[in-house]
């Protein structure tokens, strides 16, 4: 974990032609695509093509948080569909399953790891504008999926 986030790290530094540090976000970011398994090659090649397209009077307002936006779009396009069979009870039992696992991982999780997911999903939702009950609904659906996506 520490050699990748070294490499991408002095990577962005040399590119950005900065001698400073990364910042806490940009850190949890990198270790965000540790945890996601997405290669380091991948990274630093898609960092090198948003670079190129940034203003060059603007690179030092380059982000990290603009390189995680582009490989989330990347990782949801290659993602695999999986054929469920059209039997509805397998659908329910499978449905109920998926809910207790989260549930359970959801009780054995430290404050502060759900803490973290909370606010990944309060940043999710920030933008839009929904009623009370819609918010609370969305919110729940995000924190599951965050959990399903982290530990199953």
């Amino acid at each position: 974990m520490n050699q990748y986030l070294k490499e991408i790290e002095e990577f962005y530094l040399k590119l950005k032609k900065s001698t400073l540090f990364l910042t806490p976000k940009e850190r949890e970011i990198i270790l965000k695509w540790y945890r996601k398994k997405i290669p380091a090659k991948t990274v630093k090649e898609v960092i090198k093509q948003e670079f190129v397209k940034f203003p060059i009077r603007k690179t030092r307002k380059f982000s990290l948080v603009l390189i995680d936006k582009r490989l989330n779009q990347l990782t949801k396009t290659k993602s695999k569909k999986v054929d469920i069979p059209k039997n509805s009870s397998y659908k329910e039992s499978n449905y109920e399953e998926n809910e207790k696992r989260i549930s359970l991982v959801w009780k054995e999780l430290s404050k502060k790891e759900k803490e973290q997911i909370k606010r990944e999903a309060f940043f999710l939702l920030k933008e839009l504008r929904l009623s009370k009950k819609e918010y609370k609904e969305a919110l729940k659906v995000i924190i599951k999926k965050l959990v399903e996506e982290k530990y199953l």
